[in-house]
């Protein structure tokens, strides 16, 4: 059945005196289906009479091809679904770095964790000797040469920090360079009551002239801090000293830390889980320009002056050389604390220092605000005490002991 309002138009086409042809190319550029037109204008010819009639031929309202209807559809859904990914993506990518930065917020209020880290270093340009290390020389040996230096350690421990007047920290540090020192160098540090102990587990073959340190070996010594934590009290009665680490000061030191942004996230990788904590992995770069600017704010706010031109251009100098890269952190999905922390730097030689460096490090952490307890040992010696022996021992006869006060 032909369409009234098309056969309408048809009618008044031909009063108006449009051709056939006209009017077919008409109505099928306003989108009316060439079958409808076809069967409408085959009319004529087939004998059923189309009536002209005396009135303007008016187009009927376009009627959009069902194909044409199907790619404005897909079209449209393309431009909500490309926008809709758009506004995600604006979203999201944000929201890697805005979760760095819930990490260092919730960091610089931990009080106490535990903690193991790895590193693996390589050092070119220094020159050490083939044989022994000999400290009483006071020259360069003839058979010094300049070879690669590689080492690893690895160090462990706790740190309490719930109570500041009374910190607490334990580290057990190792290092092995078998190219340099036959064995390994063990350094166990723990600090409780404001006074540092210290033993060494296990001590290289050097060759150190005459100071022997054999006599350390598995020997706790113990360094009582009050007397400096007195000079320190007596340098903070000053009013100079006061100002520059007032806590208006350092609370103003965290916040400007906070904004400076001076790691930024370069990728996201997929979430991983840590000893049953799910957390999320990233990669992260240093932000050079950023840590200058922190590190001048830092400086006009402790010391009251503003870093010279020649200081900030010392500064670039010294960063120009140093790199971090592919660098990887873990951060709790629940707590946004650390949970693990892979950095790899390096410090390329210059001219004035012939130098370099290759470091890549691993630091994992646990038991974040869980209490963390380190004790005394049993038994040790001061430190007072322990240099008496061993001056009384190497310097001078035994019959003129040294006393120290």
């Amino acid at each position: 059945m032909i369409n009234a309002e098309l056969e309408k138009y048809i009618r008044a086409s031909l009063a108006s005196g449009m051709t056939p042809d006209e009017i077919k190319t008409a109505l099928l550029a306003n989108g009316w289906p060439r079958t409808e037109v076809e069967e409408a204008m085959a009319q004529k010819s087939s004998g059923q009479t189309l009536e002209p009639i005396a009135a303007a031929p008016i187009l009927p309202e376009k009627k959009m091809r069902p194909r044409i209807l199907l790619a404005v559809l897909i079209a449209v859904g393309v431009l909500l679904v490309g926008g809709i990914s758009w506004a995600g993506y604006a979203y999201y990518s944000t929201l890697p770095q805005k979760n760095f930065q819930k990490m260092v917020d919730a960091m610089m209020a931990l009080k106490s964790f535990e903690y193991t880290a790895e590193t693996q270093t390589e050092m070119n340009g220094l020159a050490w000797p083939a044989e022994d290390f000999n400290l009483n020389d006071g020259e360069e040996k003839p058979d010094a040469k300049t070879q690669p230096i590689k080492y690893s350690s690895k160090i462990s421990g706790g740190v309490n920090f719930s109570d500041l007047s009374r910190p607490q920290f334990s580290s057990l540090f190792e290092i092995f360079a078998q190219e340099q020192f036959k064995g390994a160098l063990g350094l166990e540090i723990r600090f409780v009551e404001k006074t540092l102990f210290l033993r060494l587990s296990q001590i290289p073959e050097l060759n150190l002239g005459m100071i022997d340190l054999s006599s350390l070996k598995n020997q706790w010594i113990g360094v009582n801090l009050t007397q400096i934590q007195d000079q320190i009290n007596s340098f903070s009665s000053s009013a100079e000293f006061k100002s520059s680490f007032s806590a208006e000061k350092i609370q103003k030191l965290k916040d400007s830390l906070k904004k400076s942004s001076i790691f930024k996230v370069t990728n996201k990788f997929p979430d991983e889980t840590i000893e049953g904590v799910k957390t999320r992995h990233y990669g992260f770069a240093l932000d050079k320009e950023a840590l200058i600017n922190f590190s001048i704010e830092a400086a006009a706010l402790l010391s009251d002056k503003t870093p010279s031109e020649s200081e900030i251009t010392e500064l670039r100098e010294g960063l120009k050389d140093f790199e971090i890269s592919n660098n990887e952190v873990w951060i709790g999905k629940e707590d946004s604390l650390l949970y693990k922390l892979a950095v790899n730097s390096e410090v390329k030689a210059n001219e004035k220092t012939k130098v370099s460096a290759k470091s890549s490090s691993v630091l994992t952490m646990k038991n974040h605000n869980q209490p963390v307890k380190v004790e005394a040992p049993e038994s040790f010696k001061l430190f007072e005490e322990w240099l008496a022996e061993i001056l009384n021992s190497s310097l001078v006869p035994s019959s003129s002991p040294i006393i120290i006060e």
